[in-house]
């Protein structure tokens, strides 16, 4: 039995062959550097609309119809969670 090759998660696009090798083979992930990075600095910009005294849709507001009502901070993930 051969192994599979690990799917390098970057930021760019899959290409269909890798998503198969995933869903369908259950080909390994792995995350670059370059994927990491890029996941720190948008939770970074959503750290900071979270705290952010303004209301900003979706972050620290519902969504659809209740987006004037201002959600907790409470309610927003923490850093820990990434």
């Amino acid at each position: 039995m051969s192994q599979l090759q690990p799917v390098t998660i970057s930021t760019g696009p899959l290409m269909p062959e890798e998503v198969i090798a995933v869903a369908r083979h259950g080909a390994p992930i792995e995350l670059s550097a370059e994927s990491l990075s890029a996941m720190a600095e948008s939770r970074a910009v959503i750290d900071a609309l979270v705290t952010d005294d303004k209301p900003h849709y979706g972050v620290s507001t519902g969504f659809g119809a209740s987006p004037p009502s201002r959600s907790p901070s409470s309610c927003a993930p923490s850093s820990s969670a990434a």
